[in-house]
């Protein structure tokens, strides 16, 4: 993506008075995948996810940065969908949930340390089967996710 359109939906996200113009940039920011995962685009959607006043915004900026692939598997990432996750508000904690799902779908772990949040990719086999068995058990609305999201022959998630 050009520079000077990322620099717009930037804008678009983080500065304009309407909620719906601000989802919007979310979504679309989302939509360009990893051709728009640049560190200003995925600093906005972070603060957006955590400051933003409306719920949809932060709904549509947390999915979207589970959708720019694996240049979004940063930490500041994780740390703001762990932090959307546990919060209160139902649709905000849902969109959370679809990011990691999507980080955990294409073989990133999470887990929880003494130095907070981390973020890694498993090469080993055990661990695909371990996350498989993690997914599998997720309550709902958010899981359970089938086994078949963690199979090693589907290419585009390893």
């Amino acid at each position: 993506a050009r520079p000077e359109v990322l620099a717009a939906l930037v804008r678009a996200l983080l500065g304009d008075a309407k909620r719906s113009v601000r989802g919007r940039a979310a979504q679309t920011l989302g939509d360009l995948g990893e051709a728009g995962a640049r560190p200003e685009v995925l600093a906005a959607l972070v603060q957006a996810v955590l400051g933003d006043a409306d719920s949809y915004v932060r709904l549509n900026a947390a999915e979207a940065l589970g959708r720019l692939g694996e240049a979004g598997a940063r930490p500041e990432v994780l740390a703001a969908l762990v932090q959307a996750l546990l919060g209160n508000e139902e649709p905000v904690r849902r969109g959370a949930a679809f990011a990691l799902g999507m980080l955990m779908s294409r073989g990133w772990r999470i887990f929880k340390s003494t130095g907070g949040w981390r973020i890694f990719r498993p090469r080993k086999r055990v661990y695909r089967a371990q996350l498989a068995t993690d997914l599998a058990q997720l309550p709902p609305p958010y899981g359970p996710i089938p086994s078949e999201a963690c199979d090693r022959r589907r290419r585009d998630h390893w």
